[in-house]
């Protein structure tokens, strides 16, 4: 019976050697220019996470983002990764507001960034379904044309101005702003 288990043992071995190694060009002529070497299959695998970091470089859309958080172009880091989205103006209606507070909510999109026209500080912060902009012009002047603008994830349609509250230079509530998407 010991004789038995250690034969079948053994040929068990033998079967595994012979999947592990491989059967160095069972079927082919021996002679054949390919070589499939440990080394070889090596130099592929190099070659392809070579081709595959040339297709993902760090800051362009669908790969990670930098170093230092950013991404080429309009693109926008989301949790980690670089996203492309649509890019969408934010205008406000009246020339004496000098600062806005302004919340807008996502519906079908999301809000992935904000940049701020020249002469323009502000912030924005999610609390989804829901995000808060907050801006201030530098100067006693209008605000401009082109105050802010979104990256969306999404289409404009699928986030909505719910409300906007603008202050004058005194600081004094304007009544009546509107602020636009567009």
């Amino acid at each position: 019976m010991k004789m038995q288990i250690t034969k079948k043992f053994g040929a068990m071995i033998a079967v595994a050697l012979m999947m592990g190694t491989g059967c160095g060009g069972c079927g082919q002529d021996n002679n054949a220019t390919e070589n499939n070497t440990t080394e070889n299959n090596v130099e592929n695998m190099v070659d392809n996470a070579k081709e595959n970091t040339k297709q993902c470089e760090a800051g362009a859309v669908g790969c990670e983002c930098t170093a230092e958080g950013t991404c080429d172009g309009e693109a926008v880091c989301d949790a980690g990764t670089c996203v492309g989205g649509t890019v969408s103006g934010l205008s406000i209606s009246n020339e004496a507001a000098r600062s806005c507070e302004i919340l807008l909510e996502e519906k079908t999109s999301k809000v992935l960034g904000a940049s701020y026209g020249e002469g323009v500080k502000g912030a924005w912060r999610r609390r989804a379904p829901n995000v808060a902009i907050a801006l201030s012009q530098t100067a006693d002047a209008a605000l401009p044309a082109s105050t802010a603008s979104l990256v969306l994830e999404g289409d404009l349609s699928g986030v909505s101005v719910e409300e906007v509250r603008c202050f004058d230079a005194a600081g004094k509530l304007i009544d009546g702003v509107e602020a636009t998407l567009n």
